[in-house]
């Protein structure tokens, strides 16, 4: 897992910015902090190398994506291939999510699809069929009302 990086208010002001708007330049992000253009630079390079921005990303709008289906899934593992089941499951390309659970159910992920028909097939043939997973319940998710998952950093930055 490595050392963790001690973040300071630079660095939170910087991750904050970033998350609210991934296209802000050091420019605008000076202007508004007063922090040296230089000094973010500096900074965003060392969040970088130290892995604490893991990567750069798009937000869909789902909005305007109307062939775009989300679903959670909950899964029941045994538990001696659970760890094996986490793996398989994050590379997958349609689960774009896992989350570990302290519940009956324990596996949370989220999967991706064209339709609700596409998410069924994905989830038979491809989560379902997995050797040690005992039980599945899927959540058609019918619509979004806030994803700011990226937002919880600093607000007060």
């Amino acid at each position: 897992m490595g050392n963790k990086l001690k973040l300071d208010e630079v660095d939170l002001k910087i991750l904050n910015y970033l998350a609210q708007n991934s296209r802000i330049s050091f420019t605008e992000m000076s202007k508004a902090s007063g922090i040296p253009d230089a000094t973010l630079q500096h900074r965003f390079r060392r969040l970088v190398k130290n892995n604490v921005i893991k990567k750069f990303t798009i937000e869909i709008n789902h909005e305007y994506a109307s062939n775009f289906v989300i679903s959670i899934v909950l899964l029941k593992t045994a538990s001696e291939k659970h760890d094996k089941i986490k793996r398989i499951l994050a590379s997958l390309p349609e689960v774009y999510e896992v989350y570990e659970l302290f519940y009956d159910f324990g596996l949370f992920i989220k999967v991706s699809g064209v339709s609700l028909d596409n998410i069924d097939e994905i989830i038979r043939d491809k989560i379902a069929a997995i050797d040690g997973v005992n039980e599945v319940r899927k959540i058609a998710i019918v619509e979004e009302i806030k994803d700011e998952h990226a937002r919880w950093i600093a607000p007060n930055y």
